[in-house]
Parts: C-alpha cells; structure tokens; sequence
C-alpha cells in the first residue's frame, strides 16, 4: 500500500483532444514553480453578479468534464483547474503540491476578481483542496460533495488489516481542517456511497465551525451524484441565497 498509494489516491485523468479543443476558448492556465495547470475560465454575462467559483474535482477526473455542471450553477464566473499530472497540467501531485496549488490558485483569481465573492467546491477528494482553501482564506460560501473525513479514514475502511496511519503520506484530513473553515457550508451526502462512507461525511459536516446545511441524497452513490436533480437544485438554492 505504502507503494501504490500515489497510484491510488492520484490516478490522473484525461479527456480526448476534442473535448480540450471544445474549450479552448475558455483556457485559464496558470503557471507556478516551473509548471503550467492547465485550467478554464468559464464566464456568465447574465449570472449573478460577482459570484466566482472555483471547483476542485474527484480524484479520477478531468476539470473540462466539470465545464457543463458549472454553467448550469448560474455564477458570473466559474473556474476549475486540473491537478498536477492530470489531463495537461505538469508536475507530480502530492498532498503538499495540491494545497500549495489550491492557494496560489485562489489568491491568483482573487487579484482577478477584487470584488469577487468567491464560493469554493469540493468534490470527494477535492473536498480537501476546498477545504483547505476555506480553512486559510475568507469565502462567501464553500459546497462540499460527498466529502472525505480523511484518506487515512478511509484507506482504514478499506484495508482494515494494515496499519494505514503509519503507512500513508498524503492524510488529506479534512476534519481536522473543519473547526478553522467559518464559511457557510452545505454539504451533500450520497447514501448508497460506497466509497467514500456517508458516516464519514457526516463526521466532517459535524465539525465544521460555521453556518452549514446538510442534504442527504437517499439511493444515490459516488458516481451517480448529478444523475438526482436534487443534487443541482441543492447547490444553486445555495448559491442564490449566499
């Protein structure tokens, strides 16, 4: 496990050229230490006003995959990035590159967007990027989607025979994190999650220190999250009041 856990927590993910292509009128690369995350920019004339948000994907996915799920939020601008060694983006990811990653990443668009209200989202492993982000920095909103407790509670849930805390490199433990995240929080919950495990979810909503809303999705699993229309209506109710 020691071995494989990059290979595990990290798979990379890649989308066809025409998919990039689709796009590409909304790049928003940006470059740090030497490396290039490719990223988009996706711009809403008619969204609400000054409402940015940045999204951090599951850790099997392309952020160009996320470009239609963000239109439909209703936000002036919409941002996702790919991480570290995923789709086009350079480098090697680690726990300690995607933090870094995740603050330069919303520093940058905050000198972008002076006047931004910034909503950060975070789905299953991207929930720790946004959590981290929301724990470091002043957000009008943060929206986490089947959210970790951990990788270490989790690894422990699947490898209950290994001593996965002293195994593991990259703990991405959000509930740690949650006490210092103030932001208004809504947090959905696949119930027939079998990978991340809704108690674990709901480890990490009970920690969080400020305002937040709870949305449990009966008969929904990990990967089938935008398939319930609950899940869209939840966020864009959110986001309308924030």
């Amino acid at each position: 496990m020691y071995l494989l856990q990059d290979q595990l927590l990290f798979p990379g993910a890649d989308s066809s050229a025409g998919v990039y292509y689709r796009y590409h009128n909304s790049e928003h690369s940006l470059e740090r230490e030497g490396i290039r995350l490719q990223g988009w920019h996706r711009r809403n004339p008619q969204g609400r006003p000054q409402q940015v948000l940045l999204y951090f994907g599951g850790n099997a996915e392309d952020g160009v995959t996320a470009l239609p799920m963000l239109d439909s939020l209703g936000a002036e601008h919409a941002y996702t990035f790919n991480y570290r060694g995923y789709g086009q983006s350079q480098g090697k990811p680690s726990q300690a590159a995607l933090f870094a990653d995740a603050l330069a990443i919303f520093d940058q668009l905050a000198t972008e967007h002076p006047q931004g209200e910034f909503v950060v989202i975070g789905r299953s492993l991207g929930s720790a990027m946004a959590g981290h982000v929301a724990s470091q920095r002043n957000l009008q909103g943060l929206i986490l989607l089947t959210p970790l407790k951990s990788a270490k509670a989790s690894g422990q849930r699947t490898y209950p025979f290994l001593p996965v805390g002293l195994l593991i490199r990259h703990p991405l433990d959000l509930h740690a994190m949650a006490p210092q995240i103030q932001a208004p929080s809504l947090v959905l919950i696949a119930e027939q999650d079998r990978v991340i495990n809704p108690e674990h979810s709901l480890a990490t909503y009970a920690a969080l220190a400020g305002a937040k809303q709870l949305v449990r999705l009966p008969g929904v699993g990990h990967n089938n999250l935008f398939d319930n229309p609950q899940t869209l209506a939840s966020m864009q109710a959110f986001l309308d009041q924030i």
